[in-house]
């Protein structure tokens, strides 16, 4: 969709906000996205109370991002 979508509009800044993960976010990032939006899966662990879990899957993200940033230069 992202692809299909940046042929007639290719200034068009687009932001995923569902379905996007950590197994998924590369694939996101190379089909044009300029930003993702993590919900569910960045604080799956706030329901059990489990803060921590949420401080690392918000690492994991930070780190992800990076990585993807340094690929891009």
């Amino acid at each position: 969709m992202v692809k299909a979508l940046h042929g007639p509009f290719p200034n068009l800044a687009m932001m995923p906000t569902g379905g996007v993960s950590l197994a998924n976010i590369t694939d996101w990032f190379e089909a044009g996205v300029m930003l993702v939006g993590a919900g569910s899966n960045l604080v799956d662990g706030a329901s059990q109370g489990d803060y921590e879990k949420v401080t690392v899957t918000a690492q994991q993200y930070r780190a992800k991002i990076a990585q993807i940033k340094d690929t891009r230069r």
